[in-house]
């Protein structure tokens, strides 16, 4: 860590675990608050130097420091997300929380601004638990490979990373090395989730599109079969807009009651809390599947109606 410290070019390091921001590592726990079971959040180890590299923001309380390795309690920071669903009406900072059965305590020293997933990613209930370099090696335990944080200069490049291995393994001896920015992590979980939903996004395109021409031909055929009905409507004196709202209407209907059954079939998700998504984005979705589809019927039935209203009796 000294050595680290000490090149040039590097502002601040941090040891922390492997579940670095945008990493593809989790590790989850749960908390109890005054016997109620707390939202699984991501625990981050965390040293008294993590904040200033990676810039937290502290919005409650205070971030780790040396007033921690005399505490009582185990002490962690928590994020926004976090504090919101055990303490909506209340400061965080103090709270205790326990295990299941009670046996172990951590006590709330700050509150953070922190999202540790990619863009796309709600922001998760998110721990940090205080381990300084003392403890692995009292402890004698690498708790899993050995990650380093270091923020650096800004336009540092290829030759710091270089530095920072040859640093690495000057001191320690048969180590192996990796350098990555998190920016590259970055990119590399936003080029996962996005190459799903673009796929996805392919297929659905492709069927929508498939069904606007089959139901704008059904509708088509609709038409040439009732064109003796329409001229017998426009003889009796209906009006072209007449003509072209009913059809538009019927196909309404028919929509309509083919929407129904989807419906309450969907609305069971929500109610069941399937595939643990929040409601709000469940009722979203089917509100916007809904106006979708009425939106493709009123599109694919527009010129067949132009075409009904365009009949004249004879």
């Amino acid at each position: 860590m000294q050595r680290l410290k000490t090149t040039k070019g590097v502002v601040g390091v941090s040891k922390t675990g492997s579940n670095t921001p945008f990493s593809f590592n989790t590790r989850i726990g749960t908390y109890f608050y005054k016997g109620e079971r707390m939202p699984k959040n991501a625990n981050h180890d965390a040293d008294d130097e993590l904040r200033e590299v990676l810039k937290l923001n502290v919005v409650e309380g205070r971030w780790f420091d040396k007033r921690d390795a005399a505490s009582t309690r185990a002490p962690i920071v928590i994020n926004m997300a976090l504090k919101n669903a055990a303490f909506p009406n209340e400061k965080a900072v103090g709270q205790l929380f326990t295990d299941e059965k009670a046996e172990k305590e951590w006590q709330v020293v700050g509150v953070v601004d922190y999202r540790a997933k990619d863009d796309f990613a709600e922001t998760i209930p998110v721990s940090f638990r205080r381990r300084v370099l003392e403890y692995d090696t009292a402890q004698k335990s690498t708790h899993g490979a050995a990650v380093f944080l270091v923020r650096v200069q800004p336009g540092s490049g290829a030759v710091l990373e270089q530095q920072l291995i040859k640093e690495i393994t000057t001191v320690a001896k048969g180590w192996s090395v990796t350098v990555n920015s998190l920016e590259q992590n970055r990119a590399l979980t936003l080029k996962i989730a996005l190459i799903p939903l673009i796929v996805l996004g392919l297929v659905c395109g492709f069927l929508v599109l498939s069904v606007a021409l089959g139901l704008f031909g059904v509708l088509w055929l609709s038409i040439s079969k009732r064109r003796g009905e329409i001229g017998i409507r426009r003889a009796m004196g209906a009006t072209a807009g007449t003509i072209g709202s009913q059809m538009v209407g019927e196909i309404l209907v028919v929509t309509t009651l083919g929407l129904l059954p989807g419906l309450l079939v969907a609305a069971q998700f929500p109610l069941v809390g399937a595939l643990d998504v929040p409601a709000g984005v469940y009722l979203m979705a089917i509100g916007l599947s809904a106006a979708l589809i009425y939106g493709l019927t009123v599109f694919c039935a527009l010129y067949p109606s132009l075409l009904a209203a365009g009949i004249h009796p004879g």
